[in-house]
Parts: structure tokens; sequence; C-alpha cells
């Protein structure tokens, strides 16, 4: 007890005294509470990226940094991001639901995930904050929300300019340019064109798959006509061609790549997918004498179209196709004013205005045959080559005499038909408003309360179409015909029209803070806050038995620190949140036998109840002058308080209670760890090397619960399976029956956890004018477990497995040189 009485004293003067001839931590300025505050003085739970983090994590856009933010999870898809915060997100990119993350550029709330993806070009910072946001920044931040801050133009030429080259031929250029045109206007704008080639080779055309190519201009103008006002008019175009991901089949591609870390692909068909995107907005700020005004206007649009080949095979039988073309048109306004009534009262109040139309189409294309397969082993149950080809399609012109069609005979199908194709085509028309406030009162100089609400209103007019296809047959999406009196009547109908919907919901979000500076370094906060998504419609399949779902609504409890220590080289931050999330929306394959209203399986919209704990922290140390550590950590345990699974055993709906199982997706624990050493040379030049370092635990699933059996021939058997009466066992989703009695394992396993290993070494020039850096992302090669899956098994039948699917989304070891002249 003396030891530690006197060794702790000590070493606390040691470490003050040290402190004093070193470097401090950066301050972080965050927008999280709607004005400009530091990160250490902000009762919210906010990871904060600024360019220069950006720069030495290596990170081109926002799915870099999925490894580096524990409790969140951004994938690295293109066109179809989906984010999750603490275990929440949507499962759906129909354009019927709403996402549960809300994304912001520059205060503009982008509503859709398909255009919120954009390149880390001219980034002042990343803001993630963790837990609902449901009073400042309202709808569909239930999880949390992420704002992309940009450079504005200020009264000083300055830019730059950099080259980028690395493995697999990548090609990057981008740069920056401000400019004073006279001393009230500034103008800035920033460049940045990217390619690289793909790391899966197909073994059958020779080409390789996985490329990149993509190129995107943003530019403002800024106008400072006198002392109070401010106007930003801002302009992007991003652009991005390239091929879609790639595939391989886990029954017949090459035997060597077996799991999704394969390296080879074997397939006859290349995809591209696409997207196009243009937003403007104008930002106004007005210095009142007892209030700051802020107007923000804004437009965006975009189009995309995401093919992607579902079978990674070159037998036409299996070939099978998906795709998601969207077009979408989105303008918002917000006001917003704020100000300080006395010296204790800090208030904002505003109102907001959100319109958007969001157009769909979900497709699927099959090589005739494949299609034609698909109907006489599944319809019929004998092998495809039993009867004569085209016999599938005459068997379903019988089914199907109502429809029209352009095929007189399955074999004439067979000879002139390019693709078998079904579309659903869908459109919302969404209009949103709100009106907010928010309020912090000093009680004294130590202890502050903040009361906040805000009142939203969303109302949703969507539309289902169906064409009938030319075969005049469909398997996969239900035609939308009604009678001669307007009747939905999807067997028997025969006038082709849209399927309406409409809907409207309100919901009142307030957040209640305390916090209390125990130091002038130290702030203790508690916070409760209500957090809101909208309800939405299915996009996927029959609206006639997808009524509109329910909104999600989250009550979420938090305890957190933000400390800063040893004459500020120490940052420690640390929350505790629990949270209960109602009417969390997924979208869940319904077997027909639990649907009385139809006879077709569908996808349909469940909602479950959530309850979640766990911790973060965040913690910042500059030990010596020139290096500092950084590491974060998340945990988190949430489960199903009330969620029923609808399935099918031996032909008869049997619901299954998964009330107290763990959330599907949600790893308990991931942590990052980094370091940054600079060293500063007697010339004045600099030498700095970075390392980051993140992992993620495994997830448990019924999603990862397959089974692959190598047959020895070249082939494969693929299970998916279930848990029966406590019991692991074959479902009956899955297409044959088990070729042996006993299984590999008897739980579901777990994923492979995941890793992410990043360096970074750079040198800048005496006079700090240029800079030349050589990087490594994932430089242990990290590749995801073998994983099956995906929509290729959907042409199983009880005679083939149909062909399900590997694929990759995690690029492998990259690593390259960049050159960067500043002037």
């Amino acid at each position: 007890m003396n030891v530690f009485r006197i060794a702790v004293p000590v070493a606390l003067a040691v470490a003050t005294q040290l402190a004093h001839s070193q470097a401090v931590l950066e301050e972080v300025v965050v927008t999280a509470q709607k004005r400009e505050e530091g990160l250490q003085d902000v009762p919210i739970a906010v990871q904060a990226f600024t360019s220069e983090s950006l720069d030495r994590l290596t990170a081109q856009d926002i799915g870099d940094l999925d490894a580096f933010t524990p409790n969140v999870e951004i994938p690295r898809s293109s066109n179809q991001p989906s984010y999750k915060i603490r275990g929440i997100g949507t499962s759906d990119f129909g354009v019927g639901a709403d996402p549960a993350v809300g994304v912001y550029l520059d205060g503009v709330y982008i509503g859709r995930s398909g255009g919120s993806k954009v390149a880390f070009n001219d980034i002042a910072r990343i803001e993630i904050l963790n837990g609902p946001q449901g009073t400042l920044f309202g709808r569909n931040a239930a999880a949390g929300a992420i704002q992309y801050v940009t450079n504005k133009p200020i009264d000083e030429t300055e830019g730059w300019v950099q080259a980028t080259l690395g493995n697999y031929n990548r090609v990057q250029v981008e740069g920056v340019y401000n400019l004073p045109l006279t001393d009230q206007l500034y103008w800035r704008t920033g460049v940045l064109a990217n390619t690289r080639d793909g790391y899966v080779t197909n073994i059958v055309t020779g080409d390789d798959h996985q490329y990149q190519k993509n190129w995107a201009i943003t530019s403002a103008l800024r106008w400072l006509p006198s002392d109070n006002l401010d106007i930003l008019w801002r302009v992007e175009y991003d652009k991005i061609d390239q091929d879609s991901k790639a595939v391989t089949s886990a029954l017949y591609g090459p035997r060597d790549n077996a799991g999704a870390d394969f390296r080879e692909t074997a397939t006859n068909r290349r995809l591209d997918e696409t997207r196009e995107l243009f937003g403007t907005s104008l930002h106004l700020t007005y210095e009142l004498s007892a209030a700051t005004f802020t107007s923000i206007t804004s437009y965006r649009t975009y189009e995309s179209e995401n093919p992607e080949n579902q079978d990674g095979w070159i037998d036409p039988t299996f070939e099978f196709d998906d795709n998601n073309i969207e077009d979408n048109e989105q303008w918002s306004q917000e006001f917003r004013f704020a100000g300080e009534w006395g010296q204790k009262l800090q208030w904002t109040v505003g109102a907001n205005y959100h319109e958007e139309t969001a157009k769909q189409t979900s497709a699927i294309s099959l090589d005739p045959s494949a299609a034609d397969r698909l109907i006489i082993e599944r319809e019929v149950g004998v092998p495809y080559d039993t009867f004569p080809p085209g016999t599938g399609y005459d068997l379903a012109f019988s089914v199907f005499p109502h429809l029209p069609r352009i095929y007189t005979s399955g074999a004439e199908a067979l000879a002139v038909a390019d693709r078998y194709r079904e579309n659903i085509n869908v459109q919302g028309d969404y209009t949103s408003w709100a009106v907010f406030a928010d309020f912090t009162y000093d009680v004294t100089e130590k202890l502050s309360l903040t009361a906040g609400v805000r009142y939203t209103e969303d109302e949703k007019d969507f539309s289902r179409f169906v064409p009938v296809n030319d075969f005049g047959v469909h398997f996969a999406f239900t035609p939308t015909l009604f009678d001669d009196a307007g009747n939905y009547l999807p067997v028997g109908g025969t006038i082709p029209g849209s399927y309406d919907q409409s809907e409207s919901w309100n919901e009142t979000t307030p957040r209640f803070v305390v916090d209390y500076a125990l130091t002038e370094d130290v702030l203790l906060y508690a916070s409760w806050a209500l957090g809101y998504k909208a309800g939405g419609f299915n996009s996927a399949d029959d609206s006639n038995v997808s009524p509109a779902f329910d909104p999600a609504e989250v009550e979420n409890l938090e305890f957190g620190i933000k400390s800063t220590w040893l004459d500020n080289t120490l940052r420690v931050n640390a929350t505790y949140f629990d949270f209960d999330y109602e009417n969390l929306q997924d979208l869940t394959f319904i077997p027909a036998s639990c649907l009385p209203e139809s006879d077709f399986d569908s996808n349909q919209f469940e909602t479950s109840d959530v309850e979640g704990q766990g911790v973060e922290l965040a913690v910042n140390w500059v030990p010596v002058n020139g290096l500092e550590l950084w590491g974060n950590l998340g945990t988190l345990d949430a489960k199903y308080t009330d969620r029923v699974r609808r399935r099918e055993v031996d032909g008869v709906c049997d619901p299954v209670d998964e009330t107290g199982n763990k959330l599907t997706g949600s790893p308990e624990i991931s942590y990052a760890l980094g370091a940054t050493y600079t060293y500063a040379m007697n010339a004045g030049s600099e030498v700095s090397a970075a390392i980051s370092w993140g992992w993620q635990e495994g997830e448990t699933d019924r999603l990862s619960c397959k089974y692959i059996e190598d047959l020895g021939t070249g082939t494969s058997a693929y299970y998916e399976l279930d848990t029966v009466d406590g019991d692991l066992t074959i479902s009956q989703d899955s297409a044959v029956a088990p070729r042996g009695d006993d299984l590999p394992f008897d739980s579901c396993p777990d994923l492979k956890d995941k890793e992410q290993l990043n360096l970074r070494l750079a040198y800048l020039s005496p006079n700090g004018n240029w800079e030349v850096a050589g990087w490594m992302t994932n430089a242990t090669d990290w590749g995801p477990d073998t994983e099956a899956g995906g929509s290729g098994a959907a042409i199983a039948s009880p005679i083939t497995d149909g062909a399900p699917s590997y694929d990759r989304r995690e690029p492998p070891r990259m690593y390259g040189m960049e050159f960067k002249y500043m002037f």
C-alpha cells in the first residue's frame, strides 16, 4: 500500500514534466449539435476523422473507415452500401424502406444509400455520431448519423495536386485549387480521377474482374458581401463506371478457389455497374444581433445500375443475373436560428422540408434454358434431360393461359429469346417536414442541462407494377393485373396497371442531456434520446400481401465521459449505452405456406424488437514528442426481445420464436489500434510513419449457417442448415437431400474474424511544398471466410443445388506510392 502511495504520484509527476516538452493533441471541431464545438465539449458519442487522419488511414471513401470505427459497419459496395451503427441498419436497399443511419453532406440529408458514397476529395473531416439523433437530425437517424464536412473557399490562393500509382495498375490523379476572385468572392474546386485493374481473373475469357473506374468534381463559390452575411454555393458531380462484384460458383467453380477469398472465376458474363450523381446546394448564414440565421437549400439526383451475376459459372442452364436500377431525385430546405440568451442559455430552433421521388427497377435475367430447366426440375421434379428442351415452357404456358405472350411454344422460346426476364418497377413519392428546438442551460459553471424536441410528419405514396414478360410466365414476381372492375387479381386478371399504396406517420422525438464539468478537462454526461425511422413499403414482392410496415422507434440511454489529461497529451473518451429498439424492419423470405392470402413464396418486411447494451472507448496519447498512439474499442450485446421467424417444415408453416437470440449481424467486440511517428530532420524536412490495425469478431447468425460437401467429382452439394426442436438439421430450403447422416458441426459456426492492417511512410520536403509517400492496405492479405449463398441458390431444385456462389467484396493486399505538390 505504501509503495503505491509513493509510486503513483511520482509517476504522474514525471509524466507531467515530460508532457511540458511534448506536442499536444490536436483540437478537433465538430458540428454534432448543429454548431461548431470542440469534440471534448460535446455530450455525444462522436468519432471524428480529420483530413490528416484520413491520409494516415489511407482512406479513399467512407467504406475504408469500416475497420477503424468500432460498433460501426460501412460496406465497400459502391452503389448500395448498407450502414450499421451499434448493430442497427436496414437489410434492404429497396426504395420502399428508408435507411436507419442518416448520411449528411455539409448539412444536406442524403435520403438513399445509393447516393451517399462519394470520393474523399477536399474533405475537411468525417463525423460519425453513434446512437439516435432524432432531435437535431431527425427521421432515419435512428441508429446514428454520418456527416461529410468539406472545405470552404477561403481568401488565399492555395491548392495541391497528387498522383497515386499502385499495384493492379492503379492510377489516381486528384487536386484542389482555391482562388480569391475579389476581396469578397472566393472560388474552390477539386477533381479526382481513378482507375485500377481487377484482382479476380476469369479463367474462361481471360478478363479481370473487380476493376475500378470513377471520377468526381466538386466546386464551390463563396460570397461575403458584408461582415455578417456568408453565402456559399456548392456543386458536385460524381461518376462510377466499373464492373460489378465478381462471383464464382460454390459448386462448379475453380476448386482451388473454394471460399469467398477466391482470386479466379469461371463465367461467361461480365456486367458493369454505373452511377451518375449530381448535387447542388446553397448555404446562407446571416449574423443577426440576437441570433445566427442559417438556410440550406439543396437538390440532388442520381441514376445507377447495379447488375450482378449470381451463378458464377459457364453452364447456361444455371445462368442467372439480377439487377437494381435507380433513378432518384430529391430536394430539401432547412431554416435554422441559433443564438445565446444572456450568459447561460444556448438555443437552436428550426424547420426542415424534404421531398423525394425514387424510381427503382428490380430485375432478374436468366438464360432461356435456365428458366426452362428450373420449371422442369422444381415443378415436375425430374431431371431436365428427361423431356425435350422447351417442355418446361410448354407446361408453364398451360398454367398461365390468361397471360399474353409472344411465343407459341417452348421450343420457339428457346430458339428465339435472348433472355428470360422479370421486372418489378416501383416508385415512391415522399414528403417529410419537421420543426425542432434544442436548448442548453448552464445551471452553474459546471452543470448544464439540455432539452430538445422534434416533431416530424412523413407522407408516402408508393406504386408497384410488374409487367407481363414476353414469355407470359412468372415464377419470381407476381404480375400486377386487375379485372374489369378494377380489383387487383394477380391470378386471372387481364388488365395491367400499378398497385398503389399511401400512408402517413408522425412522431415526436425528444432528447435530454445532463453534463457536468468535473474539472476543466473532464466532462461527465448522461443522456436520454428517442430516435425515429419512417415506415415504408415492400419493394421486392407482391404488395397485395405486403401491407405498409410501421415506423421504428429507438429509446437510448447513455452515460459518458470526455477527458483530457497530462497537459492535453492524453485524451480518454468512453460511453456506455443501453437501447430498446421497437419495430426493427428486416426483409425476410416467407414461404407460401405461411401466407394464407397468397399461393407464392414472398419476401416480406418483418418487424422485431431488440435491446442492446455496450461500451465505446477512444484513447489518444502523445507519450513523447512526435509520437501519437491511438486506440478505440466497441462492445455490443444485442438480443431480440420479440421476434418470430416464419419458416416451413414438411410443407407446413412452422413459426419459430427467436426471442432471446442474438441480433443478426451484430459483432460483440471490435477494436482498432494505431500509431503515428513524425521525425523532424535538421534541414526542416519530416519523415512520418503510420500503422493502423482494425479487428472485428466474426459474427454468428443463421445466414452463415451453410455447408458445402465436396463430392470429389469437381462438384459439390450445398446445404442450408436450421435448428428444429433444438437440433441442427438440413433446412427445408436446401435443394437436395443430405449425402450423409453426420453434419460437420453441432451449431452454426462463426464467420471468420475480420482484420485490416494499413501502413504508410511519408517524406515531407524542407519547405513543406511537396510530399512523397508509400502505402499498403490489407497488409496481411486477409480474406473473408468461406460463405456461400446469394441469389444463385434461387435456381436450386430437388434435382440440383443450382449455382449458389461465393462473392468477394474485400480487396486483397494493395500497395503504391503517392506524389503530392502543395502551393
